[in-house]
């Protein structure tokens, strides 16, 4: 028998993971996406949904901003994650993934994330575990 103990993921740059399939790209012209789906993304985001799924305990912590920020957090409360992000002012990333059917082929944009400030860092450094 497995004992978990809480796992506390810490994820300074998440990220919305905005998904779409589309018939063909067609450079230089409007592509219409026929599916769209979101996620909570990030790396420690990723690996936390695992976790939880494998009922590990984990809490999942970091900055969120925005109604981005918002969209992620209330995907993973969906989830029964528990959450204790610190709100920050800039808005949180997107990331988006194009999956074309016509080759198979997925491209990908990265959005950079939002800069941080002090006093945001100084209060993800004084996050209490509870």
């Amino acid at each position: 028998m497995m004992i978990f103990k809480k796992v506390y993921a810490i994820t300074p740059n998440p990220a919305l993971d905005l998904n779409g399939d589309t018939k063909k790209i067609t450079q230089n012209e409007k592509n219409y996406i026929l599916r769209e789906s979101r996620f909570p993304g990030g790396n420690a985001i990723n690996n936390a949904r695992i976790l939880s799924r494998l009922n590990c305990p984990v809490s999942v912590s970091g900055f969120l901003g925005g109604a981005t920020g918002d969209q992620i957090e209330n995907l993973l409360d969906a989830e029964k994650m528990h959450t204790d992000f610190v709100r920050i002012a800039k808005d949180t990333r997107i990331n988006v993934t194009i999956s074309n059917r016509s080759t198979h082929k997925q491209t990908r944009f990265s959005f950079p994330g939002p800069p941080i400030q002090t006093l945001e860092k100084k209060l993800l450094i004084k996050w209490e575990r509870h």
